[in-house]
C-alpha cells in the first residue's frame, strides 16, 4: 500500500512490503514521536481500508490532533463550581495535559473560606501519598544505576533488624479475642522470608499504617497505634547523620509484627517511607536533596519540597475535613441537576490548625516521609507526569529516567500476575483509593487492567494514585494524557468517586 508520510514533515514514500501486516507496518515503521496531523492515502492502490488503518493508528497510541472539546470541559467546570457551591469541596484545580501541552487548567473555589480568600492555580497542596509516585521513581533511578535489584534483601541495605530471624508474623490475639485487642496482647509465628524491595515497592512487605487505631479489620494497626514510637516525637534523639529520621524510623519500624508473610497479601503501609530510606542509603544524600537534584530541578517543579518557605506561605490552601451528610437515606432518589452533586453530599470543616506548621518549620532533623510528606502544586505534578508520558525526558529533551523503565514500573508487579483484589482479603478497611476490582499495582502506581471492572472510562494501563486530602492523578499512555486534580480535604467519601467523575467529563471532551 503506497502511504504519503505526515503532511507537515518533510517526508519520502513509504511503502508497505508484502509479506509484512499491516499492524507490524504500523508499530515498526510510523515513529510514534510524530504528531500524525493528516495522511494522504491513494485510495485506489489501498490494499487495506482506510477506516481500518485510521482505527490501528489509534490503537497504537498515536493521535491526530487530540484536543479538548470546549463546551464539554465548560460542563465539567459547572460541576467542580456546583461542589464549591454546595461545600463538598472548598476549592479545586484541575489540569489536564495532552502530548506535553496544557490544555485545561482552571482553579474555582477557596484557599480560605472563612475570609473569602480565592484559590489560585499556582496553589501549593499537600500531596500526602501522592508523594509515593514520585519516591518510587527516585529509588528505580538508582535502579537504573545498577545499586539495587528488585529480589534483593532489604536487610542487605537496612541491616540486620531486617533479617527475617529478627522479624515475627502477627498470629492472632490472645485468649478471648476482644480482651486480646483491649491489652495489645497477642501472638506470633516466624517469619518465613525476608523483604524484598520489589514488595517495598508493591506494598505486599508485610507492613501496615495504622489507620485502624481498633484493630479489628486490620490487626497490626493497634499495635502499632499503641506500642510504636515515632522518632518524630523525641527529635532529640536522633543522630546527626539522619536529618531525616528516616534511619530511625526505619528501625522502630521493624520491631512490629508484619499483618502477613512477605509478599503473600497487599495492605497499603510506611513501605513508600522506607523507599525513602533506601534512597537515601543508595545514593549517599538526603531524600531532599536527591529530589531536588534528580527529579524536581531536572523537571521543573519549582515548588515541589518538604518545606513550605515563608515568602510561599500563602499560596498554601486551608485544609478541611469531610463531615458526613446527615438525613440521608439508601433509599433516597436523585434527579435532574441533584444527580450532578451525587454522591458528594457531605459538607467540610476547617482542620488548618496543627496541619501547616511542620511545612513551615524548615530546620532538621525532620522527619522526610517519601510517603505522604510533599507539597507540590498541579503545574509541577503535571510536569512529573508528563516526563513520564513523554518516555523518561523533560520538556528540554533532558533524559531523566529511561522509557522502558517507565514501561517496567507500570506493569503488574504483583506475584504470579495477580489482580490486586486477589491480593486484598478486607479491602472495606483498606485506606486507598485501589479498594475495587480491574486493578492491580507496579513499582508506586496502581495499573488500570480492565476499565469496565474497575468503573473507569480510560484507557487499559492507565496508571494513577491519589493523596490523603483527595487529590488525584492519573497517566493514560495511550492518549498521551495525564489528569491532575488538586483540591484539600481529609477523609473524602466515597474516596474514588471524584476520580470516576472526572474521567467522565474529560474522556467525553476528547476528539481527535
Amino acid at each position: 500500500m503506497p502511504l504519503e508520510e505526515p503532511v507537515t514533515q518533510a517526508t519520502r514514500p513509504v511503502n508497505l512490503p508484502t509479506d509484512q501486516s499491516p499492524q507490524n507496518f504500523i508499530r515498526d515503521t510510523l515513529p510514534e514521536a510524530a504528531h500524525i496531523i493528516q495522511f494522504r492515502l491513494p485510495c485506489a492502490a489501498c490494499h487495506y481500508p482506510v477506516a481500518w488503518l485510521w482505527s490501528e493508528l489509534r490503537i497504537s497510541g498515536m493521535r491526530i490532533m487530540t484536543t479538548l472539546n470546549n463546551k464539554a470541559m465548560a460542563a465539567m467546570s459547572d460541576w467542580l463550581d456546583l461542589l464549591v457551591e454546595k461545600r463538598a469541596l472548598p476549592c479545586a484545580v484541575t489540569q489536564v495535559t495532552i502530548h506535553g501541552k496544557t490544555e485545561y487548567l482552571r482553579a474555582t473555589g477557596y484557599a480560605d473560606i472563612a475570609s473569602g480568600e480565592s484559590i489560585t492555580e499556582d496553589a501549593i497542596f499537600r500531596l500526602y501519598s501522592m508523594s509515593k509516585p514520585i519516591v518510587s521513581v527516585a529509588l528505580m533511578m538508582l535502579y537504573e544505576e545498577g545499586r539495587f535489584q528488585l529480589g534483593d534483601p532489604l536487610y542487605r541495605y537496612l541491616g540486620s533488624k531486617w533479617r527475617k530471624e529478627n522479624m515475627s508474623v502477627f498470629a492472632g490475639w490472645r485468649g478471648d479475642e476482644e480482651a486480646g485487642r483491649k491489652e495489645v496482647d497477642f501472638d506470633t509465628v516466624p517469619c518465613q522470608s525476608d523483604i524484598t524491595m520489589r514488595q517495598v515497592l508493591t506494598h505486599t512487605a508485610g507492613l501496615s499504617y495504622g489507620f485502624d487505631p481498633s484493630g479489628r479489620g486490620i490487626a497490626v494497626d493497634r499495635i502499632y497505634n499503641k506500642t510504636m514510637v515515632h522518632p518524630a516525637r523525641h527529635p532529640e534523639t536522633i543522630a546527626d547523620d539522619d536529618p531525616s529520621m528516616l534511619a530511625a524510623f526505619c528501625d522502630v519500624l521493624a520491631e512490629m509484627p508484619l499483618l502477613y508473610q512477605p509478599g503473600t497479601q497487599w495492605n497499603y503501609s510506611y513501605a513508600t517511607d522506607v523507599c525513602g530510606a533506601l534512597v537515601e542509603i543508595l545514593s549517599g544524600q538526603s531524600l531532599d536533596q536527591f529530589l531536588a537534584e534528580r527529579v524536581f530541578g531536572p523537571i521543573g517543579m519549582v515548588d515541589a519540597s518538604f518545606d513550605l518557605s515563608a515568602d510561599k506561605a500563602d499560596r498554601m490552601p486551608h485544609n478541611y475535613r469531610y463531615v458526613p451528610p446527615e438525613g440521608v437515606g439508601p433509599d433516597d432518589v436523585y434527579k435532574g441537576s441533584d444527580t450532578l452533586h451525587f454522591p458528594h453530599l457531605g459538607t467540610i470543616t476547617d482542620i488548618d490548625e496543627g496541619s501547616r506548621g511542620g511545612y513551615l518549620n524548615p530546620a532538621r532533623p525532620k522527619f522526610l516521609s517519601g510517603g505522604g510528606g510533599l507539597l507540590g502544586t498541579a503545574s509541577d505534578y503535571s510536569k512529573f507526569c508528563s516526563m513520564l508520558l513523554a518516555g523518561g525526558v523533560n520538556e528540554q529533551g533532558q533524559g531523566i529516567m529511561g522509557s522502558r523503565t517507565i514501561d517496567y514500573i507500570t506493569s503488574n508487579h504483583l506475584p504470579g500476575g495477580q489482580g490486586l483484589m486477589d491480593m486484598v482479603p478486607k479491602p472495606e478497611f483498606q485506606y486507598s483509593e485501589t479498594a475495587k476490582n480491574g486493578g492491580s499495582f507496579g513499582l508506586g502506581f496502581s495499573i488500570v487492567e480492565s476499565t469496565q471492572e474497575a468503573g473507569l472510562i480510560g484507557s487499559v494501563g492507565n496508571y494513577a494514585w491519589g493523596g490523603a486530602a483527595a487529590t488525584i492523578f492519573w497517566c493514560d499512555p495511550v492518549e498521551k494524557m495525564s489528569v491532575v486534580f488538586c483540591t484539600q480535604v481529609m477523609g473524602m467519601q466515597p474516596p474514588n468517586m471524584l476520580r470516576a467523575k472526572l474521567g467522565s467529563y474529560i474522556y467525553g471532551a476528547l476528539e481527535s
